[in-house]
């Protein structure tokens, strides 16, 4: 997997950090690891890994744009792999589920990982947020025609290019539904395969399960008012 990056955004990571990096390290050593902070006094940068030369294919860098989403496409920007991956800072997405991805890879521009696809299971997910997926799932059924099975599940592999020449724009935790409804619209070959999600391993969760659910469905209508 060495024409694959990681791109892992991270605010505030520091308690959970190392321990997904030393994981992530012991399943593929050859794994190019880009971390997307949002600031030099984020403490994320207290890594052991932040320091020069400890690990040659991780590196640290300050995203130009705001917020998870920003964070993810400034990696990409920066990234020089063919392929990327969004990876989670906090724990919650298992390595293994890279293998599969990288299956499927070549065949499609986007492959996706979902909890709720035959085999996919969740650790982390509230009668809320399961609700809510479900929810949002269906709706980009409707409204887009998004053939995936958890639209709000941001563990996806891409190709490099076919990301980028999406022009995506989004800002907050928008881009789990910016890229999958742009897919769809712009007939991209994509897929989605079974993953399992862990609770975070430390730290606090950045997620408000009611003001970002909010915010996404004004966000998703707009899209649909905005491309129909």
């Amino acid at each position: 997997m060495n024409d694959l990056t990681l791109i892992i955004p991270a605010k505030n990571e520091i308690e959970s950090i190392d321990i997904v990096l030393d994981e992530i390290i012991h399943f593929d050593k050859n794994l190019k690891i880009l971390i997307v902070v949002d600031d030099v006094d984020d403490n994320t940068f207290q890594s052991k890994y932040s320091k020069e030369n400890l690990f040659k294919n991780i590196s640290f860098i300050v995203s130009k744009y705001p917020s998870y989403s920003g964070a993810v496409r400034y990696g990409v920007e920066k990234s020089s792999t063919k392929f990327c991956c969004i990876f989670n800072a906090d724990g919650s997405f298992l390595p293994s589920s890279l293998k599969d991805m990288y299956g499927q890879i070549f065949k499609y521009d986007f492959v996706y990982c979902s909890r709720y696809k035959k085999n996919g299971s969740s650790d982390d997910d509230t009668i809320l947020t399961y609700v809510g997926n479900k929810i949002f799932t269906l709706m980009g059924k409707i409204l887009f025609n998004v053939k995936i099975t958890d639209i709000l599940y941001s563990y996806v592999m891409f190709n490099r290019q076919k990301f980028i020449s999406l022009n995506l724009t989004s800002k907050k935790f928008n881009l789990a539904l910016e890229l999958p409804i742009k897919n769809a619209i712009d007939k991209s070959k994509y897929t989605d395969v079974s993953s399992h999600e862990r609770k975070r391993f430390k730290g606090q969760k950045k997620v408000r399960e009611f003001q970002d659910g909010f915010q996404l469905l004004i966000f998703m209508l707009n899209m649909f008012i905005k491309n129909f």
